[in-house]
């Protein structure tokens, strides 16, 4: 859990410093110039998380339980005569 509110924090960190090194809130084609290189900047994280995942192994399966012995018992516990 806390690996990935860090990763969420990393991600904005990462996405204002580009948008600041970027573009401004001077006028809208600054803006829209830091916006658009801070969501490439967003997309290839992504992309790399994928590529990431992919590589990982997946989960093993669980190993089945073997099923439970029963025995012949007739009503309130009496054993079965013939």
């Amino acid at each position: 859990m806390m690996l990935r509110i860090f990763g969420g924090v990393f991600g904005v960190v990462i996405t204002v410093a580009v948008f600041a090194g970027a573009g401004s809130y001077a006028s809208a084609e600054e803006f829209s110039a830091g916006f658009s290189a801070g969501m490439t900047t967003v997309a290839a994280f992504a992309f790399i998380g994928m590529l990431i995942g992919l590589g990982m192994p997946g989960r093993r399966p669980a190993a089945a339980a073997e099923p439970l012995r029963t025995t012949s018992v007739g009503p309130r516990g009496e054993s079965a005569r013939s």
